[in-house]
């Protein structure tokens, strides 16, 4: 290979520009021929070629030429086993992985590299370890705010129960049902890291004091769509006002009463997300004279916090509550 470089120019000049490519990727770079015991088994592989950043990335020094278990005998199996499958299916991976002999943690992109028959494979590789323990920190504190958080919700219950003893039942119980709406979309947001939830799971939630020996009161229908965790809460305060109304005066109130809760998706260019409360089955309803605070509430919630509007119909048969969203507000990116 050498003197054929030394007696055809144009081929020294592209190994020149392949190695001043090769060694300014500021990645990881090597190429590795893989090492197979008799029964085809990837037990060792040796480095080919290595760039500039590969000592950085990896410690290894002077590594071309020598197996990784000649530098590091403990080198976990599953990069021999993940570097062994490029090599025979011909198949690119990436991954992300730790290698614990060299310390670190790493993104890698494997691909079959040179004659199929050499059993070589190209890696692309970064270290994430800084990264990786950020998130881990990350972690850790987030679990130990919402801890804090959760507690912070039970000590305010008790304490409302306490100052608000001699208080009227209706004012009693609307405050600590509320604090218990919040408490109930943090735990919600805490299972899902904070990444925001379902819409689905939102109103599971509303609903599930509700039913009543297995007996379904409340049915929901709709597709499965991520709500922006910063909406959560503001979406299960209005959920909670509407299932405490029907509770007090509405279908919750009678044995025989249901709600139907839907959403659906609408408009082309500018989404909406329409969510659609019906009850049934309930005794007969009235418009109320007044603008209670509980209506109030909803309205102040939706128009301020979510930018929607909410229509309520008050039907002898039934209230029904329409609430118009814009999608691109509450649903998460990629909903």
């Amino acid at each position: 290979m050498t003197s054929h470089i030394r007696n055809d120019p144009q081929a020294a000049n592209h190994g020149i520009r392949y190695r001043q490519l090769f060694n300014a990727i500021d990645q990881g770079f090597c190429v590795i021929e893989m090492v197979f015991d008799p029964k085809g088994i990837p037990v060792d592989y040796r480095f080919v070629e290595v760039n500039a950043a590969f000592e950085q990335q990896t410690g290894l020094k002077d590594a071309t030429t020598k197996t990784m278990r000649e530098h590091h005998p403990t080198h976990e199996d599953h990069w021999f086993r993940t570097y062994g499958d490029v090599a025979k299916t011909g198949q690119s991976i990436r991954f992300e992985a730790a290698a614990a002999a060299l310390g670190e943690e790493y993104e890698v992109f494997a691909f079959p590299f040179d004659d199929p028959c050499l059993y070589r494979v190209g890696v692309l590789f970064n270290s994430i370890t800084e990264r990786k323990r950020t998130e881990r920190l990350q972690s850790i504190l987030v679990k130990e705010l919402n801890h804090r958080v959760k507690n912070v919700l039970t000590l305010v219950q008790s304490l409302a129960r306490q100052s608000l003893r001699g208080a009227a039942q209706p004012l009693r119980d609307s405050f600590i049902g509320r604090l218990s709406a919040l408490g109930r979309a943090h735990g919600l947001l805490l299972d899902a890291q904070w990444q925001g939830t379902s819409l689905t799971s939102l109103v599971q939630a509303a609903a599930a004091p509700y039913d009543e020996d297995g007996k379904r009161r409340i049915w929901i229908k709709g597709p499965d769509l991520a709500l922006n965790p910063k909406e959560v809460q503001s979406m299960i305060r209005v959920l909670h006002e509407l299932s405490t109304n029907a509770a007090k005066y509405g279908a919750l109130s009678s044995p025989a009463g249901q709600v139907a809760v839907a959403w659906t998706l609408e408009g082309d260019d500018t989404k909406r997300l329409v969510l659609t409360w019906t009850e049934t089955n309930g005794p007969p309803v009235t418009a109320p004279s007044d603008t209670g605070f509980g209506t109030q509430l909803l309205t102040h919630v939706l128009a301020g916090s979510l930018g929607g509007i909410i229509d309520l119909d008050y039907r002898p048969e039934g209230l029904i509550a329409r609430i118009d969203l814009p999608a691109d507000q509450i649903l998460a990116t990629g909903s």
